[in-house]
């Protein structure tokens, strides 16, 4: 659809072909299609379903297996982007639910919550995140990131824990235990390699290299699985849909911000869209009715003209974040997660099932982030 209407608005020349083609962040196009490419190999090498097993050998109860998924989910989100980690969870849950005789369902939510928090405390957790990191006016995000909303990201993984754990009926889990395969041996050192390096290359940006390309962290892995005999089957898999996406929303963003409609709104407004109070409520309140991305990216720009400090942007990011939590459709992860549910099982969540879950959950994580705003 952003594509379309970008093709509309070069054919009416709202924006010319030169604009448009500048307009485009290849950086972020490329650091998507880089993690798109680790994820895809991820899940043809059969790991996700080999750590799966072998993680089932280590599960007596619930608690066990709610802290496993909650945390997995959360750091997978944040190192290999929520929309990677909504991709390869579906099969490694209806593993468990399928072994551990359980609802699949209620199982699956409390994973679409936790890839939604976790990518909160990274900078490379999301789309929107990556969007922000590129236009923060801060040397280093990734120590922003982690000097801040590390510790309320904990909490709120804790108290997502805590409120699942009482949606579960307490019982010891029996089962037996297989064997763990791989699907692809050699696929499979290579995507573990292709992690590694991702976190290493993290962490170098972080505290030795920070100057270093953000997009140098997804496409150096993405080499690394694609120097595999099967690297034609794993581009194939890219997720293109999104990648279209993208390129067609920064073409429409520009051509709009252009047009000053929007300037000449929030001119008379008189609103400080700045705030990071307004900011929270804004987003939460337009993301449950705009994807999050063309949301972040049409705020951006607002917030470029106030040429102020980091805290708005880190605000923006959290809240983009977050509010995707409240309703199924508020966010991508959660739609690739619900749609993985029904190829593999038949079986669907409802916006009403998913949002009667998860909404005190997120008001209380909402609340806990603007702690942290308060205070800094």
């Amino acid at each position: 659809m952003t594509f379309g209407a970008a093709v509309v608005c070069l054919i009416t020349d709202r924006i010319s072909l030169e604009q448009a083609f500048y307009s485009i962040n290849f950086d972020v196009i490329f650091f998507l299609f880089g993690m798109f490419c680790v994820g895809s190999a991820v899940e043809k090498s059969g790991l996700a379903k080999f750590l799966t097993n072998y993680i089932l050998r280590y599960i007596k109860n619930i608690d066990s297996l709610l802290l496993f998924i909650i945390f997995f989910c959360a750091i997978a989100s944040s190192f290999l982007m929520n929309d990677t980690t909504a991709a390869i969870i579906t099969p490694i849950i209806l593993i468990f639910a399928k072994t551990l005789h359980l609802n699949p369902k209620k199982l699956i939510i409390v994973s679409m919550l936790a890839i939604t928090i976790g990518s909160c405390a990274s900078p490379i957790g999301s789309p929107q995140n990556i969007l922000i990191v590129s236009h923060i006016p801060h040397s280093n995000p990734f120590i922003l990131y982690a000097k801040y909303l590390t510790l309320p990201t904990i909490l709120n993984l804790i108290l997502l824990f805590l409120y699942a754990k009482f949606n579960f009926e307490q019982k010891v889990l029996c089962h037996e235990t297989k064997k763990p395969e791989f699907s692809d041996e050699s696929l499979v050192m290579l995507s573990i390699y292709s992690i590694i390096a991702l976190i290493v290359l993290v962490f170098l940006k972080a505290f030795f290299i920070t100057d270093m390309p953000l997009l140098y962290i997804a496409l150096i892995p993405a080499a690394i699985v694609l120097s595999h005999k099967k690297r034609i089957t794993i581009i194939k898999d890219v997720d293109y849909k999104t990648l279209i996406f993208f390129i067609g929303l920064f073409i429409l963003i520009k051509a709009f911000w252009d047009s000053n409609v929007l300037q000449t709104y929030i001119a008379g407004s008189h609103l400080n869209l700045a705030s990071v109070y307004v900011i929270f409520i804004i987003t939460t309140l337009a993301s449950q009715f705009v994807s999050n991305v063309p949301l972040v990216t049409l705020y951006l720009q607002i917030l470029s003209s106030y040429h102020l400090g980091w805290q708005p942007y880190l605000a923006l990011s959290v809240a983009s974040s977050i509010a995707g939590n409240i309703f199924l459709l508020g966010a991508a992860s959660n739609i690739i997660v619900a749609e993985n549910l029904e190829k593999y099982t038949q079986r669907t969540i409802t916006s009403f099932e998913f949002f009667k879950y998860s909404i005190i959950l997120t008001i209380i994580n909402i609340f806990v982030y603007l702690a942290v705003f308060a205070i800094i």
